[in-house]
Parts: structure tokens; sequence; C-alpha cells
């Protein structure tokens, strides 16, 4: 069977216009990637727990730092994925929203708000720590903040002021 001079030009056609009729198609994913976490915190302590939890919205992963005399003295930081991908605004207004209902929270459970301070962290962003103290005596720190668009640290810590701040101050995040 012989191609015909038709046939050939057809062809030539096929293979030029072939590229132009497929379809590039995008889309934005988010990709999780390991980083290594560092802090500045006193000697005598070491993380002690370390636990992944995933969802269709989240990934979050617990972090215990603790007092290496004492176990009961701790930080826990809850560092959370936000896979929906919130636009900036409403992330910055999720976590006001979340930081405000942690805080009217413990107060419904009759712990009080003894104290806060503003914190800036080694990237410049201020971070608040409140302070409270439970009907029965027992004291503890809470603060939440961003790392960037997609992530935020949660930290509930009941070890002394300085530590804790050390913790907000100096936490890092390396690739």
């Amino acid at each position: 069977m012989s191609i015909t001079n038709e046939s050939k030009a057809l062809l030539v056609l096929c293979i030029v216009l072939l590229p132009g009729c497929m379809a590039t198609l995008e889309t934005n994913v988010i990709l999780t990637k390991s980083c290594n976490l560092s802090m500045e915190i006193g000697s005598g302590f070491n993380i002690s727990c370390c636990s992944t939890e995933t969802s269709s919205k989240s990934v979050k992963q617990t972090i215990v730092v603790a007092d290496s005399k004492d176990q009961n003295r701790n930080a826990s930081l809850v560092i959370s994925s936000d896979i929906i991908k919130l636009t900036p605004e409403k992330f910055s207004k999720f976590l006001n929203l979340v930081e405000n209902s942690t805080v009217n929270f413990y107060e419904l459970m009759e712990c009080a708000e003894v104290g806060k301070q503003t914190i800036t962290t080694g990237n410049g962003q201020n971070v608040t720590i409140h302070e409270f103290k439970s009907a029965n005596g027992f004291c503890f720190d809470f603060a939440i903040w961003g790392i960037d668009d997609l992530n935020l640290i949660m930290m509930i810590s009941n070890l002394d002021q300085e530590n804790t701040t050390k913790i907000v101050k100096t936490l890092k995040f390396k690739s």
C-alpha cells in the first residue's frame, strides 16, 4: 500500500497541530515536607512525646517539651496545617477566633486569666501568652500563632514563665 501525498500532508498537519490541541491542566496542591524544629531553652529539657494525626482538613503534630526531672512540667506544642487553605485574611480571623474561644473556654472552666504578655518571635511576629490559674491553684500558659499562611502552633505550658517565653521567642523551623 502506498502513501499518497495527500495522506502525507494530512499526517504532517496532524503532527504540527496536535500539540496545540492538548490541554494543560493546573491546580494548587499542598506538599507536606519534613522540617527541623529547634528552640533555645534551658538545659534539663527533652522532647518526651511526638504524635501525628491526619484528617481531610488538617494535619496535626503534637510535640511535648518536658522537664527531664519532672515530666509533669511540660509544654505541649500542637502544630496544625490548614489543608483547606484559607485566604491569609480568613486564616488570621481563624487564629483570632481560636485564641478568643480558648480563653473564653478556660474562663468557663473556672480558670482565671491572671496575666498576659506579648512576645516578639524570632521572625518579628507578636504573640500573646495568656497566663491562667485554675480554681485548685494549677497555673498554665496558652498561646497560638501562625508559622506561615498554612501552619499554626498552639501551645499550652506549665513550665516557668522564662522557659515558656524562650519557646515562643526562639522556636524555628528549618527545611
